[in-house]
């Protein structure tokens, strides 16, 4: 694989966060236990992973500007892994202090951020599968899964962003479910768990295909540029 093929692999990381912690969680708790260390801390939230596909974006835009003029729009997506990279980060610094702080308290307002840029990350992928030639008529089909995924993510940002509005007095507060005579609480954590365990890695999916078709057509340009013959599927 060229340097390209692997960062696709690289951006794909973020995508499969729930997923891999849940895997990684059976193991290395177990050795957590006996060792005493916490191997997973550095996996507890998305600043690692994000890391990764930032990095992974970094490469693969500056290694392809010069062959594809569309390579800009792969840079929304870049700035949301950014975003959720230095998150943690961040969240240290700016302390939500009450129970029920305003909406314009800095670590509220940089919280609504972090949630936007995870919620974004679907549409900013539909823009980077957009700019890619590799995939020829699979393009749209790339682009309608990621939308649909989009749909699901955006309802999760609604049902985490909502609260805050209700605390503000924008909005009225959602009325409670009546079972029975008695109010069934919501915790809206629905759409975050759709969005976490299948949304979001349907796109990590999505970016090894093409890290799949970019390195199949650099090996085809590599073999007709020998002079070998190219087999017909």
């Amino acid at each position: 694989m060229r340097p390209h093929h692997l960062s696709l692999i690289a951006m794909s990381a973020i995508f499969f966060y729930l997923p891999l912690f849940i895997v990684q969680s059976t193991g290395l708790g177990f050795l957590a236990g006996a060792t005493g260390l916490d191997l997973l801390y550095p996996l507890s939230n998305f600043s690692f992973p994000a890391l990764i596909s930032l990095c992974g974006g970094i490469v693969y835009l500056r290694n392809t500007r010069e062959e594809n003029p569309l390579w800009c729009l792969g840079i929304p997506l870049c700035v949301m892994f950014a975003i959720t990279t230095v998150s943690p980060v961040v969240s240290g610094f700016l302390v939500i202090r009450g129970m029920e702080p305003p909406i314009y308290d800095p670590g509220v307002l940089w919280n609504i951020l972090s949630q936007l840029a995870l919620a974004l990350l679907p549409p900013c992928a539909a823009l980077f599968f957009w700019s890619q030639k590799e995939l020829g008529r699979w393009m749209l089909v790339f682009l309608c899964l990621s939308l649909v995924v989009t749909l699901g993510s955006l309802a999760m940002f609604w049902a985490e962003f909502s609260p805050y509005l209700v605390s503000a007095g924008l909005i009225p507060p959602e009325q409670p479910l009546i079972v029975n005579g008695l109010p069934v609480r919501s915790e809206n954590d629905g759409f975050l768990m759709l969005t976490l365990m299948f949304g979001l890695p349907l796109i990590g999916i999505l970016f090894l295909i093409l890290a799949a078709i970019s390195w199949d057509a650099a090996r085809n340009s590599s073999d007709r540029t020998a002079g070998h013959p190219v087999p017909r599927l």
